[in-house]
C-alpha cells in the first residue's frame, strides 16, 4: 500500500464497525476508495475532499440489519463528509421507494452507478430503486434532470426531459394499459400540447391541462367518428363539432355548443339522410318552446334507425 493510500477501520463513536480503503489526501478521502458503511452499504469510486466526485457506485443491502432493527429506526453514518447520494423524491410519486428511510437520503435495496460531482449524483448514472424502478439518464445535484429513460414497478415507461424530478418538457410514456402519451409534460403528467393513443384505437391531439384534456382538440374515434372543439376537465365543453358514425357506416353531425359532453346551447343535429334539429339543446335533448321534442335517448336510436336504411 503506497503512502497515499489508506486502510482504516472506526473502533468507536457514530462510525463505529465502518471501514475505509482507499486513496487519501490532506486527512481526507481523496482519490480512488471505498466505504463500507455500519448499515451494510458500500460505496466504492472516486472521491475529492472527502466527497463522492467522479465516476463511483452506492449500493444499499436489501434487508436492515438485525442490530438497527433492534434500535426501531435504521440509521446511517452522521458526517457532512458523507453527503447525499440522492435528494428525496417528491412526495406524490406514486413510484417512491419504499422501505426503510436513511437519514443520508436513501433507502434498503437501492443502487447508484453513474457520475458525481460534490457529493452529489451529477452527469449521466443509473438509479434502481428497492421496488423495482429504474432510471438511467442525466442527473443535476442529486436529482433527475435532462433527459432520461424511466422504467416503472406498474409496468409503465417513459423516455424523455426531466426537471428536478419530475417528468418534465418532451417525452413520450408508454403504459402498462397500452396507451402511449406523446408531447410535453410538467409535473409527471401530461400538460401543453400532445397526442394520446389509446389501446383500442382511439386517439386525442391537441392540448391538455395537468394530465385532462383541456383546451381544443381533436379526439378520433377508431371506427372514423370525430369530435373537434373545445374540451374542459376531460369532456367536451364549448363550440365543437361531432360526428359519429352508425353500424353501416353513415354519419351524424352535431356543431354547436356543448357542456360537460353533451350538447347544451344553440347547435345544428343533422342526420346521414340530410334532416336537420336547429336550435336549441339542454343536456343532451333538443328543445322546442321550453319542451323537449327528441331526448338523447332518441337520437341514439334514430342514428342506428337511419344506418339500417
Amino acid at each position: 500500500m503506497s503512502d497515499n493510500e489508506l486502510e482504516y477501520t472506526w473502533d468507536e463513536g457514530p462510525r463505529a464497525g465502518e471501514k475505509y480503503v482507499g486513496e487519501w489526501k490532506n486527512y481526507k478521502f481523496h482519490g480512488k476508495g471505498k466505504y463500507f458503511y455500519m448499515n451494510g452499504a458500500t460505496y466504492e469510486g472516486q472521491w475529492k475532499d472527502g466527497e463522492y466526485h467522479g465516476k463511483g457506485h452506492f449500493i444499499y443491502p436489501d434487508d436492515v440489519p438485525d442490530e438497527l432493527e433492534e434500535w426501531g429506526a435504521p440509521v446511517a453514518s452522521i458526517d457532512p463528509d458523507i453527503p447525499k447520494s440522492h435528494d428525496e423524491p417528491p412526495a406524490d410519486h406514486g413510484w417512491v421507494p419504499g422501505g426503510c428511510r436513511m437519514e443520508n437520503g436513501a433507502y434498503y435495496g437501492e443502487s447508484y452507478e453513474g457520475e458525481y460531482k460534490n457529493g452529489k449524483a451529477h452527469g449521466k448514472g443509473t438509479y434502481i430503486s428497492n421496488n423495482g424502478m429504474k432510471y438511467v439518464g442525466e442527473f443535476q445535484n442529486g436529482l433527475k434532470h435532462g433527459k432520461g429513460t424511466l422504467d416503472l414497478p406498474n409496468g409503465n415507461k417513459y423516455v424523455g426531459e426531466f426537471k428536478n424530478e419530475w417528468r418534465h418538457g418532451q417525452g413520450i410514456q408508454t403504459d402498462a394499459d397500452g396507451r402511449v402519451k406523446e408531447g410535453m409534460f410538467e409535473k409527471d403528467t401530461q400538460h401543453g400540447q400532445g397526442i394520446t393513443t389509446f389501446a383500442n384505437g382511439d386517439t386525442y391531439e391537441g392540448e391538455f391541462r395537468m394530465g385532462a384534456k383541456w383546451g381544443h382538440g381533436t379526439y378520433t374515434v377508431f371506427n372514423g367518428g370525430t369530435y373537434v372543439g373545445e374540451w374542459k376537465e376531460g369532456i367536451q365543453h364549448g363550440q365543437g363539432v361531432e360526428i359519429w358514425v352508425n353500424s353501416t357506416g353513415k354519419k351524424d353531425k352535431y356543431e354547436g355548443e356543448f357542456k360537460n359532453g353533451k350538447p347544451d346551447g344553440q347547435g345544428t343535429y343533422t342526420y346521414s339522410d340530410g334532416k336537420k334539429h336547429e336550435g336549441e339543446w339542454k343536456d343532451g335533448d333538443y328543445i322546442q318552446m321550453g319542451s323537449i321534442v327528441i331526448d338523447e335517448g332518441e337520437l341514439r336510436s334514430k342514428r342506428e334507425e337511419e344506418g339500417k336504411k
